[in-house]
């Protein structure tokens, strides 16, 4: 399973919701890794546009249905639900799940799941992996998630000063870059992309002097769903 490495202050926009029982389903899912989309240039389609009906429980059904231990679960919408809560073996440590619903074109959805452990501490941790619902049932599906380039992750007008730091940074985030990203879930029609290079508080070769962010109003890489694949915008 790769994992992101980030700061616990990421953490705490799921915090806002606390939820009772513990979470002990899908740990042992394996992560996907995606396919790079970086190079479709075509126009995505919205989704609501690409299937004639949408389920507007989806996300509470499916929660429900692979989380029954957990209450309290917060709605977003149609599309969207989320719920954590204080594991009790680990002080000061948090733990959570998240799943984003896509309409497939020919019927069902794409769900991207996102399990969150943080602490104890600054640091913590974010596994994806995706799965196709249709008909009630669900089935694992890989090379889905986009994967930019490094570059497109990075401010071109700040990276002068560190190109050495960039080039070992380059060399991990190669070997594993779902260790070094964060998806930022928008269904049912995009999602965002940015990096997360922390180790605790610490980043990983200044890649946080860099790196492209909303915090500075920078556009990080987005990417539109057009009910088949996820299309770089």
């Amino acid at each position: 399973m790769k994992k992101t490495i980030i700061p616990i202050l990421s953490l705490l926009v799921l915090t806002l919701f606390s939820c009772e029982g513990n979470q002990t389903q899908n740990q042992n899912k394996e992560n996907t890794t995606p396919a790079d989309t970086t190079a479709v240039e075509t126009t995505a389609e919205p989704a609501a546009a690409v299937v004639e009906e949408v389920n507007e429980n989806v996300a509470e059904e499916l929660f429900k249905k692979q989380y029954p231990e957990y209450k309290d679960v917060y709605y977003r919408d149609s599309f969207f639900a989320s719920c954590g809560d204080e594991p009790e073996d680990c002080e000061g440590c948090y733990s959570g799940e998240e799943l984003a619903c896509y309409p497939l074109k020919d019927g069902g959805y794409l769900v991207a799941f996102t399990h969150v452990f943080g602490g104890p501490g600054c640091s913590g941790e974010y596994d994806y992996w995706t799965q196709i619902y249709k008909d009630g049932v669900l089935t694992d599906v890989k090379d889905v998630l986009p994967i930019p380039e490094l570059d497109d992750l990075l401010n071109p007008s700040k990276t002068e000063n560190y190109k050495n730091d960039i080039a070992e940074f380059r060399a991990m985030f190669e070997k594993s870059p779902m260790g070094f990203i964060y998806y930022e879930f928008q269904p049912p029609m995009s999602l965002s992309v940015r990096l997360y290079p922390w180790d605790c508080e610490e980043a990983y070769y200044n890649m946080d002097k860099v790196m492209l962010s909303p915090n500075n109003d920078d556009k990080v890489p987005e990417y539109s769903w057009d009910g088949v694949k996820f299309v770089k915008q």
